[in-house]
């Protein structure tokens, strides 16, 4: 059953951020980053969440704030990851990335509803974040840093391999809305 499969994802994200709020309260002045990848997992429980609400909550709250939370769980993931390995970039284009997903994402949910474009919107989106996740973890981290970023960078590298596929054939076959 799916709604069972959505419930233990819920679980296990919710698991997830308390042991990651637990490591925060007790490591947040010893690893940078903490704190963005605290945020980065109660978004993703957030999200899952809604699934698990699915048929109690309405659709459209469902569909318009689901892929938002989860896109910016990435983005949010990947700042705490730069300041892990100290590697900061300016954050004004990806603030401008996820500002721009978060429009068209709402465009193809009110104004025009197209659940092809908001499945293309949603791979792209997750593509940036997590190719940039990828490139971070495997090819700026240094020294013994970089000894300990190359599995979740390849992890990252998967993730967006598999949006990029998605996009792929979301293009090639398009599901009627």
């Amino acid at each position: 059953d799916i709604r069972t499969v959505i419930f233990g994802q819920w679980i296990t994200d919710t698991l997830c951020t308390l042991v990651l709020v637990i490591l925060w309260l007790q490591n947040r002045k010893r690893y940078a980053g903490l704190s963005f990848w605290v945020v980065t997992f109660a978004l993703q429980t957030i999200a899952a969440l809604l699934l698990v609400l699915r048929g109690v909550i309405p659709d459209m709250l469902l569909v318009s704030l689901f892929n938002p939370l989860m896109v910016a769980g990435a983005f949010v993931g990947y700042w705490g990851l730069e300041r892990f390995i100290g590697k900061r970039s300016p954050m004004l284009p990806n603030l401008l990335l996820l500002g721009g997903f978060i429009l068209a994402h709402f465009y193809f949910v009110f104004a025009h509803p197209d659940l092809n474009a908001r499945n293309l919107n949603v791979s792209l989106g997750m593509l940036a974040a997590c190719g940039q996740s990828a490139w971070l973890m495997l090819w700026r981290a240094e020294g013994r840093k970089a000894a300990v970023t190359r599995t979740v960078g390849g992890i990252y590298a998967l993730i967006g391999l598999t949006s990029l596929v998605r996009a792929g054939v979301t293009l090639v076959l398009p599901q009627a809305n």
